[in-house]
């Protein structure tokens, strides 16, 4: 398959924690497989701080402990789509959201790979990207490999809900 960009504006990640159900629709990202067997590569996280004043947000990507159910669909001005313009839609292959009717689960497992990621969102700015064989990878279509989430994470001293735009470049297979 080709890569291909998840892209949100204007969110505002309200700090929550990981290992419990998230309660903000819409203050954060959320990038699934639905197909056993399916492997999706994480690449590239940006995220834009957008604050008018000093703000810490503690982000982090991971795998989420329970995945969502019901996720809605993307609507302007966020979107998904390949980096090639050619490129043959995925169907329901991949399912990227920021909100569902059933609400994912972070995790906070001390198994887990997460990707810490703090920020001033002043117009900070953080970029992290995967060194050629280093990509954070998602698996399967149940938890908790198949799920990933970017978030503000409360446990973290100091995290306040911050405004933010942000993009995820990820590779499915």
């Amino acid at each position: 398959m080709a890569k291909r960009v998840f892209s949100t504006s204007n969110v505002t990640f309200v700090a929550q924690a990981a290992g419990s159900i998230i309660t903000n629709a819409s203050s954060y990202m959320g990038l699934r497989s639905t197909l056993a067997g399916q492997l999706v590569d994480i690449l590239e996280i940006l995220i834009s701080g957008m604050g008018s004043a000093s703000t810490i947000a503690a982000m982090q990507y991971g795998r989420q402990s329970t995945n969502s159910a019901t996720e809605t669909a993307l609507a302007a001005p966020n979107s998904d789509g390949g980096e090639f313009p050619g490129i043959t839609a995925l169907a329901t292959i991949i399912t990227t959201y920021i909100t569902a009717t059933t609400q994912p689960i972070p995790s906070n497992a001390a198994g887990d790979a997460k990707l810490i990621m703090g920020l001033n969102t002043f117009g900070g700015i953080l970029r992290w990207n995967a060194a050629p064989t280093q990509q954070f990878q998602h698996v399967g279509s149940t938890a908790p490999g198949a799920a990933g989430i970017l978030m503000n994470n409360s446990a973290t001293t100091g995290a306040a809900n911050a405004l933010a735009n942000a993009h995820i470049i990820y590779e499915p297979y």
